[in-house]
């Protein structure tokens, strides 16, 4: 009897699923999929609009070949079969979602600090997990819906893998559901993906490289020379690619499927640069020594499966010389040497810059991830006791350099890469078609980026020596060898709020783990089908990989 219900009883009654089971139902047939979608999409709404911005955005970088097409049993884990995305894109509502009138008009202004969701209108602050969605509002599906099903298949929003990404960022809070699944020696460097974990170790003259899976899939090369730097390409359809910077050299590897073997690629044109480099997608910032205030931007594109070509896209003038900086969404963040943060578009124009900050001139443990700052005064509070300036215990500077009212206008504003080349003479056009189609616009007067002093880890007496970021997890590593994970982007903050800093300074750590009594000098993690498993390194060079599982496991 239940097979006839129409689809708006069985959306009632998926509504009041978790959304655990609900991915489950997805699995069952493409009109309860469909379903699932429309709910989950609902949900997403009431999420912060920071964390919505970001998991969007990593939802379409994400949809590359997969490394291994394995059936998963996590119920979270679906193979969505995902069509290909473009290297970078910016949130987009799909015809379905609930949208203002007003929000591709939003322009941010001076010493906006606040996150804006334009296309976010939430009417409660109350999870959706729970409690029952009320089912008065919700219209059945039509032959239309149907159709834009198979636009988000395309273009738009994976509710589905979205909220996905949501479920895995539910961590235990009980360390004994947590467990050590590698240990390992002489680590330089750590990177990783959703799939893979990169380690680098040195040994003499040259370095090893190796490549973990989750299921234990290994492959490994070595290197004449030291390796300085390495990021992951990913996105676009393609496998993932690897830069590395070896003696000042770019080399870029390609990781086959499975993690069978990593196949050097013939660069053109061949590039000496920083090792400081960054990528996203596969875009790449660096530095080619040949100014110290200007960054270039370049473009891989995998011509076969041994050589890569590299587009030159643009420049960046910076005002005095670049120690560090970051590319997400769009966005150069860019921390330089005279003590000041700044945030450049990929066509070189500030829009955000720092007040000075005396101390970011010194070389403090630093993180810009993801449009977010992160900075220690470690380093200039112990040289400041040198001098006997004794200045307490130190603090960390954390702050936004891309607002998320910048990334949330539609697919033609700032932050697009896509719409860099597009003109931006707009005077010929009438309203209406500056309303539906708008050129590519920057923000007329930069924002002032103010960030805030917060001594993390003061509720249980740590010195935090180094952090790492995904997904609003904060992982910070300390000076006697604990891990402490905080969340800062958590559904019960009002969406018209801002990141509640203060969460890692006055309120205890979702988890704190103990692994040993050497201070923790680099963090790394991704996410698993079984947990978020976060590879923990300490300055004698041991690392230790920990899985820390989803809630919906433990």
């Amino acid at each position: 009897m239940e097979s006839h219900f129409p689809p708006e009883i069985w959306e009632v009654i998926h509504s009041h699923l978790p959304s655990v089971d609900l991915l489950r139902v997805a699995c069952v047939c493409r009109q309860w999929r469909h379903l699932a979608r429309r709910i989950c999409q609902r949900r997403c709404q009431f999420l912060p609009p920071r964390l919505l911005v970001e998991l969007t955005h990593e939802c379409s970088l994400a949809r590359h070949i997969p490394i291994k097409s394995k059936r998963s049993t996590d119920p979270a884990h679906i193979s969505l079969n995902p069509a290909h995305r473009p290297l970078i894109s910016v949130h987009t509502p799909s015809k379905s979602a609930s949208t203002s009138p007003n929000a591709n008009n939003i322009t941010p202004s001076a010493a906006q600090l606040t996150l804006n969701a334009p296309n976010i209108t939430p009417t409660t602050n109350v999870r959706p997990d729970d409690r029952h969605d009320s089912p008065s509002p919700i219209p059945p599906p039509t032959n239309d819906d149907m159709e834009v099903e198979a636009e988000d298949d395309d273009g738009g929003v994976d509710w589905l893998e979205v909220t996905r990404m949501v479920v895995r960022t539910r961590l235990t809070t009980r360390p004994d559901d947590c467990s050590v699944s590698r240990q390992l020696t002489g680590v330089a460097l750590l990177a990783s993906t959703d799939s893979f974990m990169v380690v680098v170790t040195h040994c003499g003259s040259g370095a090893r490289m190796v490549l973990l899976g989750e299921e234990g899939e290994e492959c490994h090369t070595s290197f004449t020379g030291t390796v300085n730097k390495v990021c992951v390409m990913e996105g676009g359809g393609e496998p993932p690619m690897l830069a590395v910077c070896v003696d000042k050299e770019l080399q870029l590897l390609l990781v086959q499927h499975h993690l069978h073997a990593l196949t050097p690629l013939s660069i053109t044109p061949q590039l000496s640069v920083d090792s400081r480099i960054s990528c996203e997608g596969h875009m790449l910032v660096m530095s080619q020594l040949v100014d110290e205030y200007h960054l270039v931007v370049y473009q891989a594109q995998l011509v076969s499966h041994t050589s890569v070509e590299l587009t030159l896209l643009g420049r960046l003038t910076t005002t005095s010389s670049p120690l560090i900086w970051d590319l997400w969404n769009g966005f150069v963040t860019v921390l330089v040497s005279g003590g000041h943060v700044s945030c450049y578009t990929l066509s070189g124009t500030l829009v955000g810059e720092s007040p000075l900050y005396k101390d970011l001139r010194y070389p403090n443990p630093t993180l810009l991830s993801r449009g977010l700052v992160f900075a220690s005064t470690i380093t200039s509070r112990t040289l400041l006791s040198y001098w006997h300036m004794d200045r307490d215990r130190d603090y960390w500077l954390v702050g936004e350099s891309v607002l998320t009212g910048w990334v949330q206008r539609g697919a033609e504003a700032v932050g697009n890469t896509a719409s860099v080349t597009q003109t931006r003479d707009v005077t010929m056009q009438t309203e209406e078609e500056e309303h539906g189609r708008r050129a590519y616009q920057e923000p007329v007067n930069s924002c002032i980026l103010t960030l805030a002093k917060v001594r993390v880890g003061s509720a249980h007496m740590q010195e935090v020596t180094v952090i790492h970021y995904r997904r609003g997890i904060v992982f910070c590593g300390t000076k006697l060898g604990d891990l402490l994970i905080y969340n800062i982007l958590t559904e019960e903050m009002e969406p018209s709020k801002s990141i509640k800093w203060g969460r890692m300074e006055c309120c205890s750590p979702l988890l704190h783990l103990s692994l040993g009594q050497s201070p923790i000098s680099r963090l790394s993690s991704y996410f698993t089908v079984r947990g978020i498993a976060v590879a923990v390194g300490d300055r004698e060079r041991n690392c230790q990989v920990v899985t820390v599982p989803y809630t919906h496991l433990t």
